[in-house]
C-alpha cells in the first residue's frame, strides 16, 4: 500500500478505537469540554496534563489534544527506544536518519504534507533530539512543527495510547 492508503487506514483505526473508548465511557460525550478525559481516578491529573514545559513547547494536554485531531507524530528517540514503545501511529524519524539512511527518512517525510501539523517528541528534559528533527524538517519545507515539552515517559504515565515494534 502507498503512504496515503496507510495513513487513511491509521485514521480509520484510530477513529474505531476512539469510538470504542467513547462507548465504554472513557471520554466525555461529544461537545463536552473539548472531549477531554472523563473524571476518573485512573486518568492523569490536571497537574500532570498542564505541568510546566519549556517556552514554545506543548504541554501533555496540548499534545494529547492534537493526537485526538489525527495530526502526525514523530518519535526522535533512538531506534531501540522506538521499537520498545512509542506513541501510537508515531513515525520514527531522528535527525540522524537523514544522514545514515536518507531513503528511509524521506519515506517518512514523503508520507506527510509539508503544511501538516507535526508533533515531535523524544525523552523530554534536556533531550535535543526533537529540536534537531524539527530543524531538519523545517529545512526541507515543513511549516507547522510542534515540540512536545514533556517526554515519552510522561505520555506513558498518563496512560495515553502507545504501541511497540518498528511500525507506527
Amino acid at each position: 500500500r502507498n503512504a496515503k492508503a496507510d495513513r487513511e487506514h491509521e485514521v480509520d483505526r484510530r477513529e474505531t478505537q476512539l469510538a470504542a473508548l467513547h462507548h465504554v465511557g472513557h471520554f466525555q460525550a461529544e461537545g463536552a469540554e473539548g472531549g477531554e478525559p472523563a473524571e476518573q481516578a485512573d486518568l492523569p491529573s490536571d497537574a500532570m496534563l498542564d505541568a510546566p514545559v519549556p517556552e514554545g513547547t506543548l504541554t501533555l494536554r496540548e499534545s494529547y489534544s492534537l493526537f485526538k485531531q489525527d495530526v502526525y507524530f514523530i518519535d526522535a528517540r533512538h531506534e531501540h527506544e522506538y521499537e520498545a514503545g512509542h506513541i501510537e501511529y508515531a513515525f520514527w524519524l531522528p535527525s540522524t536518519l537523514f544522514d545514515t539512511d536518507s531513503d528511509r527518512a524521506f519515506a517518512v517525510v514523503d508520507s506527510m504534507p509539508p503544511d501538516a501539523t507535526v508533533v515531535i517528541y523524544c525523552v523530554g528534559g534536556d533531550c535535543d533530539a526533537s529540536k534537531n528533527t524539527a530543524r531538519r524538517l523545517s529545512q526541507i519545507g515543513f511549516t507547522d512543527l510542534r515540540i512536545m515539552g514533556v517526554g515519552y515517559g510522561d505520555w506513558v504515565e498518563a496512560g495515553f495510547p502507545i504501541t511497540e515494534g518498528s511500525e507506527p
